[in-house]
């Protein structure tokens, strides 16, 4: 979800912090499961990022979040496997090198038969002993299901989201995170996550998505406006696609009982509110880790709570015909 013309997509003065936040965060999940485990309730960890990119992030000059998270995890007792979607070849290729720099696991790389990698793409990733796996959209389930119990190895898959996130078939005692950071409405993975979470073998698997609040209510606005100027009305002719700024659609999607904010953070464009949203459903965190890492989290239904959530929902900002006309140039 870039927020600035002059910014790479993804890049923004907000992606520091926003990994600064992700690394405090999943600090914070993975010593709660610690307890966990050692009480012999947790039998696996499993970690999904949905939007992986290539894991470093050259205008701010940081890791991204697969590197971050693999930074985190490698000091876990329990055992893990981490999943990195990610729909760029060439991103994918560059992971692949630096999730082995920062891990000693070995990496796989799911391939679509309908992607196009060539020779050269190969042969690279024979030379830095990345494994290339080819599957097809209708095997894919298996495959990836047969790698979430592997210990010794990190997945890097090379398909949409959507198609990737509805394919799990987890075990009861299988805890762990979902993490979302889309760059706009193709890369949001709402409708997936219903098939996710919707059979409950997930639902020690947690939910966390980044959003920027205003980006939200820009590309709500810009939306209506095409449907209306199609000679079309958004909510009739439009019922069951996902709407960005429908922050309801997405807590009924992901099925969590308990929902948590953090307080925003400023990225380029003016009024700009990025957050993350948590969702579980276990009530009783204690967020005092995360506190004395200079992180605000609240329960959305505190005052404090109820707040951010309205800037998130972009109940606060006011959209300009301006706006309204960038998120057309973006949506079409």
């Amino acid at each position: 979800m870039n927020n600035s013309s002059t910014s790479p997509q993804g890049q923004s003065k907000a992606t520091l912090p926003k990994q600064q936040s992700y690394k405090s965060l999943l600090r914070w999940h993975t010593s709660v499961c610690e307890e966990v485990y050692k009480k012999g309730r947790l039998g696996w960890y499993v970690l999904v990022d949905t939007n992986a990119g290539s894991g470093y992030n050259e205008e701010v000059q940081c890791d991204g979040s697969p590197i971050v998270a693999l930074n985190v995890l490698t000091s876990a007792s329990f055992p893990w496997s981490a999943f990195f979607v990610e729909q760029s070849k060439d991103s994918c290729i560059e992971l692949a090198q630096r999730c082995m720099n920062a891990c000693s696991k070995k990496v796989v790389i799911l391939v679509n038969t309908a992607s196009r990698w060539n020779d050269k793409d190969f042969r690279y990733c024979n030379q830095i002993n990345a494994e290339i796996v080819y599957v097809t959209v209708a095997s894919l389930g298996s495959y990836v299901n047969r790698y979430v119990y592997q210990d010794d190895c990190s997945l890097i898959v090379n398909f949409d989201n959507q198609i990737v996130l509805s394919r799990f078939d987890l075990r009861d005692s299988t805890y762990g995170l979902v993490y979302a950071d889309p760059n706009g409405v193709k890369d949001s993975c709402e409708q997936a996550l219903k098939t996710f979470y919707g059979n409950g073998k997930a639902r020690f698997v947690d939910f966390l998505i980044n959003l920027d609040g205003q980006a939200r209510k820009r590309v709500e606005c810009g939306e209506k406006k095409a449907y209306d100027e199609n000679g079309r009305t958004w909510n009739k002719d439009n019922p069951d696609e996902f709407k960005y700024n429908n922050i309801e659609a997405l807590m009924k999607n992901v099925g969590k009982k308990y929902w948590w904010v953090r307080e925003t953070t400023p990225g380029n464009a003016p009024g700009s509110q990025w957050t993350f949203f948590f969702g579980s459903n276990y009530r009783n965190f204690k967020f005092k880790k995360l506190t004395a890492s200079g992180l605000s989290i609240h329960n959305i239904d505190t005052d404090k709570g109820k707040e951010v959530l309205a800037q998130l929902k972009g109940d606060k900002f006011p959209v300009s015909q301006d706006e309204q006309q960038l998120s057309l140039q973006i949506i079409l």
